[in-house]
């Protein structure tokens, strides 16, 4: 019973801590506003922008990312979003976010010294993006170099960082830009056939050499399941793409909807300016 009471005093504390970490970020950065109890943002037309201070899941620490989440699909999933942008970062780590801690205790509360480092960089980084005027050309740059940040190829993300491209082409109604982005994902599709197809072909001459191991067979069979599961994931996304962006009338009305949910409804409304972008050289996969 004893240890039950200090537990719950510890969460009690480590909660009320939470509060006063989450208040000064709340005080820096004034126009934007709660949503949960991690998030500060605003909304524009097509999306959410601003920041995501997540908590580790044992508690006691947090980081800092600058966040972009799309209004085109069910905002009420915490999990989805454009893309994240780490505001620290330290090279020393095996991963690129800077950990803050603001343990309950004291011991190890570091928030208190590397708040005030934390968010000056993060106002020196993102500025006027953070008091609700979004410049277009910033907001995809940002997306390319969270792209290249991915230290794994991960297939999710890649599809979310072509989905906020070409949201993006759309919301501007910029042509030319949203061909070239549509050109981009059907490369992606184009390698998936491709290499489904050298499996096959594969497949055709070791039959006729009936002399494959048991082990090579057994791993082939598994890329090559992978692989094909890998390209219908593909598939499908294009197809519900297709169905959100075949218009803009119809993109924009589901924006809309969801900017009318009260806790979308209550953010402040800031701007997204068109700015020139020029996408870099097709980016290359981290492996």
């Amino acid at each position: 019973m004893p240890n039950n009471i200090s537990d719950q005093s510890c969460r009690n504390s480590e909660s009320e801590r939470w509060k006063e970490v989450f208040q000064d970020w709340r005080d820096s950065f004034p126009y934007l506003k709660p949503l949960g109890r991690m998030r500060l943002m605003y909304r524009t037309d097509i999306c959410l922008i601003g920041l995501f201070l997540e908590k580790g899941k044992n508690g006691g620490w947090y980081r800092v990312e600058f966040e972009v989440k799309p209004l085109w699909d069910d905002i009420t999933d915490n999990t989805a979003n454009c893309y994240q942008y780490p505001v620290l970062e330290d090279i020393n780590r095996h991963y690129t976010d800077y950990f803050i801690s603001f343990d309950y205790n004291m011991r190890e509360d570091s928030h208190h010294r590397d708040f005030k480092r934390a968010s000056e960089s993060t106002r020196e980084q993102f500025g006027e993006v953070l008091e609700g005027i979004a410049e277009s050309g910033f907001l995809l740059e940002k997306c390319d170099e969270a792209h290249i940040k991915i230290k794994f190829y991960d297939e999710w993300y890649c599809q979310r960082y072509h989905e906020f491209k070409l949201a993006m082409a759309l919301y501007l109604n910029d042509t030319e830009m949203r061909d070239a982005f549509y050109y981009n994902i059907e490369e992606e599709l184009r390698e998936k056939q491709d290499k489904v197809e050298s499996y096959l072909k594969q497949r055709r001459i070791w039959h006729r050499l009936k002399c494959i191991l048991p082990k090579y067979r057994k791993k082939w069979l598994k890329d090559y399941r992978w692989d094909i599961d890998n390209l219908i994931f593909w598939m499908e996304w294009k197809r519900r793409i297709d169905e959100k962006f075949h218009n803009r009338d119809h993109f924009m009305s589901l924006c809309e909807a969801n900017s009318k949910l009260r806790k979308i409804r209550r953010l402040n409304k800031g701007e997204i300016v068109h700015t020139p972008y020029h996408e870099p050289v097709r980016l290359k996969k981290s492996k």
